[in-house]
């Protein structure tokens, strides 16, 4: 994944969430970083 500078390093303490497209389980990265996907519904 690319994450841009400016999320990896804002020197805050709140937790970093990615929402990505279609289903994936949850999972962090070597920074931190929390990645999920959820299902879009369609009507």
């Amino acid at each position: 994944m690319n994450i841009t500078f400016s999320l990896r390093h804002t020197r805050d303490s709140f937790r970093k969430i990615v929402l990505i497209e279609g289903f994936s389980l949850p999972w962090t990265d070597s920074d931190g970083v929390t990645y999920m996907g959820g299902r879009t519904i369609s009507s």
